[in-house]
């Protein structure tokens, strides 16, 4: 599997190449189990004397065949996709573990809107560490993306169906059920729950560790881009910045490779006229007054009182295996890691208003990408906040203007 993602093109698979390696990995893994099952056959057919002797049905097919091959063949498989997700030679260092790290909370106001606000010492160094998929040294594991994509669903499945199908294809094919009732002082028998449970537990991790993975890519893409800009003798914003188009690209890359693999998944329903509202409370307020942004005493008050009604965003929350749950997953990484880039940046007038052209392209692109537009806006007004934070003269351009820009 492994060569065949690297043949392939490494993380930058196609979907249909992942779907046949998957196939191949799952059937192989049964097939095998089941072709070396018929051939221990031979030894326990009635026309062998000793097969009918009680030591022969414990210590043989009780314990050396089921126990020590069977099972203890697939809790090695399961203790090796755990190192998948938990080890590697290399690693990609997250970008997100900058002192004024925080996480991004909602807040719904009368009106129904969404703003944002942060929580101070919520991603932590010691928090990153600790999330599935990063090592104690804020480090994703080595293993490439398609790699660790493939592993995930060949777990998800084996849990779901195929260990439970080989568990019951030796107890069948070899009369354990019959064999441990007949045989006293019998062997304990492994519950296929058992296995089961942990290949489960696998398959979470490994999709835990792709998402850190993609995400932390785009996040080292897009910190980089902001630590180069001038953001304080910058021009007036002509157009997107071409990371952001890379950024787009990229994404649906990796939704092309997921799509192959995983169910589309459930998204929430859009909120009214969302598709052309990038930014929301904190556009709205900086139209109605430029003045508030200028002062940090106001702009403070209305974050402190934001904090009332709020619901915080887990960034490196476990996701489920589905589309939309594992893209959610990456954007959270990535818009959050552009934030983060700001906060520890200072603009001008033009820095913040290229910053807003390129929020409303983040978000007329990537809404189909999460399962909550609301939740996107939420990320992306926290980018716009920092950004009039960090504004020495904070003016917005017209919402028409910024259509018109991204439009080109």
């Amino acid at each position: 599997v492994r060569q065949g993602i690297a043949s392939g093109g490494g993380s930058s698979s196609g979907g249909a190449e992942l779907s046949s390696l998957l196939s191949h990995l799952v059937a192989s893994i049964a097939g095998d189990i089941k072709h070396n099952l018929h051939i221990i056959m031979v030894f326990s057919t009635s026309g062998c004397t000793y097969s009918s002797e009680d030591l022969f049905k414990r210590t043989f097919i009780l314990q050396q065949v089921r126990e020590d091959t069977v099972v203890a063949f697939l809790l090695h498989l399961t203790r090796t996709l755990a190192q998948f997700a938990s080890s590697g030679s290399a690693s990609v260092t997250s970008p997100l573990t900058s002192p004024s790290n925080g996480a991004v909370t909602t807040t719904t106001g009368g009106g129904g809107s969404s703003s944002a606000r942060v929580t101070s010492h919520v991603i932590s160094s010691s928090t990153v560490a600790g999330c599935p998929g990063i090592t104690s040294s804020g480090a994703v594991v080595a293993t490439s993306a398609g790699l660790l994509l493939v592993l995930a669903k060949a777990a998800g499945d084996l849990h779901l169906s195929t260990a439970h199908y080989v568990l019951r294809e030796c107890d069948e094919s070899l009369g354990v059920s019959k064999i441990s009732q007949e045989v006293s002082g019998g062997v304990v028998l492994t519950p296929s729950e058992h296995v089961t449970s942990r290949l489960k537990q696998a398959a979470q991790d490994l999709l835990n560790a792709y998402v850190a993975r993609q995400g932390s890519a785009l996040a080292q893409l897009l910190v980089r881009s902001v630590e180069l800009k001038d953001w304080l003798g910058c021009g007036e914003p002509r157009s997107v910045r071409r990371v952001m188009r890379t950024v787009r690209e990229d994404i649906e890359a990796s939704e092309a490779q997921v799509g192959a693999l995983y169910e589309e998944g459930a998204r929430k329903e859009r909120s009214s006229d969302s598709s052309r509202r990038t930014y929301h409370s904190v556009s709205t307020a900086a139209n109605r007054s430029t003045t508030n942004w200028s002062s940090s005493g106001r702009l403070n008050n209305t974050l402190n009182l934001s904090k009332l009604w709020c619901d915080r965003i887990e960034i490196f929350s476990p996701v489920l295996p589905d589309k939309l749950s594992i893209m959610t997953g990456i954007v959270k990484i990535a818009l959050k890691s552009v934030e983060e880039g700001i906060r520890m940046r200072t603009l001008g007038k033009y820095g913040l208003q290229q910053v807003q052209v390129d929020v409303y392209y983040l978000r007329t692109h990537l809404w189909r990408h999460v399962t909550d537009d609301t939740l996107l806006n939420v990320l992306l007004d926290a980018i716009l906040t920092a950004a009039a934070q960090r504004c020495c003269e904070p003016e917005l351009m017209e919402h028409s203007v910024v259509e018109f820009i991204c439009d080109q």
